[in-house]
């Protein structure tokens, strides 16, 4: 990015942010990490926008996006204003937009979820992917539950080994979370019938909402039954029970399907709502 100084002073820049000394002279401020800076001075410049929203992550290589469009669509049932922002696209108010990466640069971001709250948005559904962990786009973003989803190989040309891709991941859940003004009650939702998922959920200090298919968890379906024509089956929450359809194929959305209902029982919604 230094290269590119001298353009941004000819289009009218005033001031510069740098990581280096650059003997430019106009007005410059040296930091460690100028993602970061970034970050902080676009949530600063849109007024904190993810303090004044219930905003949820999810996390994890496969399943993402489903397990927006599910959580989205129960949040919707239970009265709540709802943006998206994933891989597809984002969307809020009735309105959807482009979206060239699954989680947008911080400026982006911060500019994104101000419009949604102005529009009167009051929950968020975000896919986080690994590269924007690692790239701080998710920096002084306010989380109220985190969901992970599981771990297969994916982005090891960004990441090197499957241990940097996983120590990403785990970022949202160590450093992530448990940041800022919400950190004293933040949920994570782990899909503990991923090894990963069982791992991650015995290191977390915050409490955890367990998905999966052991006696331990706290969500799990049973009963299930797959076929061409969807998913059926039973789902067991804490306080309850209740059967379930989706349209989904494949035995794998269970999993999917089992995470979105951890958000709604980490958020205490009615089992009513969070069932057909």
């Amino acid at each position: 990015g230094h290269d590119f100084i001298d353009e941004a002073l000819s289009r009218g820049a005033r001031t510069i942010v740098t990581q280096k000394e650059t003997g430019i002279q106009v007005p410059a401020i040296q930091v460690t990490d100028t993602r970061k800076a970034l970050a902080g001075i676009s949530a600063a410049f849109y007024g904190n926008p993810s303090e004044q929203l219930t905003l949820i992550a999810i996390t994890g290589t496969n399943g993402k996006t489903t397990t927006t469009y599910i959580i989205e669509s129960i949040l919707q049932k239970a009265g709540y204003r709802v943006g998206v922002i994933g891989t597809i696209n984002y969307r809020y108010a009735d309105k959807t937009f482009d979206n060239p990466v699954t989680t947008p640069e911080s400026l982006d971001l911060q500019r994104i979820l101000a419009e949604m709250k102005h529009s009167g948005v009051t929950h968020v559904v975000m896919e986080v992917s690994s590269h924007a962990m690692d790239l701080s786009r998710i920096q002084h973003c306010w989380f109220d539950v985190g969901v992970f989803t599981n771990l297969s190989q994916d982005h090891l040309d960004f990441h090197g080994s499957m241990e940097a891709y996983w120590s990403a991941k785990k970022r949202l859940f160590s450093e992530y979370l448990p940041a800022g003004p919400k950190k004293d009650h933040v949920r994570a939702v782990i899909n503990c019938a991923a090894p990963r998922g069982r791992e991650l959920a015995e290191e977390l200090c915050m409490p955890v909402v367990r998905v999966g298919d052991s006696d331990r968890d706290d969500i799990k379906a049973i009963d299930v039954r797959c076929n061409l024509d969807g998913i059926a089956g039973r789902m067991q929450i804490p306080g309850g029970e209740f059967a379930f359809h989706s349209t989904l194929v494949g035995h794998y959305n269970v999993d999917n399907i089992m995470c979105a209902v951890g958000v709604a029982a980490a958020m205490d919604l009615d089992p009513a709502i969070i069932g057909p």
